[in-house]
């Protein structure tokens, strides 16, 4: 019974590079299970392969690795979603951005500050501890900063809204001169950007969390039940459909 299924697990590697090398197509969803976790040797060769792959199987091969870590924590694709960072499709490397969601090893930081920068992105949401080691210099495009997840010091607001960047890479001519900053905030796991407080960097107390408006540094937009995409269109913006989940949670 055990060489029978070694048998079988040797043919669906033999099927899976085939596929990768020769196909250039992304392998069977079946087979896509045996990506996780590869050492140094498997990881040198899929570099090799990759490039050949068409790109429309790259992108579903990263889709439904994604599901499958998802389904199965102890799936492991760490690998090759770092390696779609580098790729030259644009839509791959968000795929592999969007799998790297659960990865928090500070050494993905130069790839994501890379993207970031290349993209020209205007808008972002991070945790307060990423903006902390970043520097606003180095993302003159960046217009509107949402801090969430953590609580938000003073000297991060004022560090991520003090004017036009002291240094820019170049032909950065499109540079903001001035960047909103808001924090969030959310009672539970569901609601965490619930509220919102666009702050003040002039304020001496500086910018407190979201959650203690009373103490007010800054305008505070109220969750509604219609739900927005841009977090700067105003007091209605909205963070949740589910309003029973931040009841008694949300400033008055």
């Amino acid at each position: 019974m055990a060489t029978s299924r070694s048998v079988k697990s040797a043919k669906s590697m033999e099927a899976l590079w085939r596929a990768l090398e020769q196909e250039h197509v992304a392998p069977r969803a079946v087979d896509l299970p045996r990506l996780s976790g590869l050492d140094a040797e498997e990881l040198r060769r899929l570099e090799r392969a990759w490039p050949g792959v068409q790109q429309s199987e790259r992108r579903r091969m990263l889709q439904t690795l994604a599901q499958l870590a998802e389904d199965d924590f102890e799936m492991d694709f760490n690998a090759i979603f770092r390696l779609a960072l580098h790729d030259e499709d644009p839509d791959v490397r968000i795929a592999g951005v969007e799998g790297l969601w659960e990865d928090d090893d500070v050494l993905l930081l130069p790839d994501l500050l890379r993207l970031l920068r290349d993209q020209r992105v205007t808008t972002v949401t991070l945790p307060p501890s990423v903006l902390a080691v970043l520097e606003p210099g180095d993302l003159p495009h960046l217009a509107v900063v949402v801090a969430a997840g953590e609580k938000c010091t003073a000297e991060i607001v004022r560090k991520w809204t003090a004017g036009p960047p002291e240094r820019s890479p170049q032909g950065a001519a499109d540079a903001v001169e001035g960047r909103r900053f808001f924090d969030a905030y959310g009672p539970t796991e569901t609601t965490v950007c619930a509220s919102m407080t666009l702050c003040d960097p002039t304020d001496p107390r500086g910018a407190g969390p979201a959650r203690r408006r009373r103490r007010g540094h800054g305008r505070h937009h109220r969750a509604r039940r219609t739900r927005s995409s841009d977090p700067c269109c105003g007091p209605s913006t909205c963070a949740t459909t589910r309003p029973r989940a931040t009841r008694g949670a949300l400033p008055s």
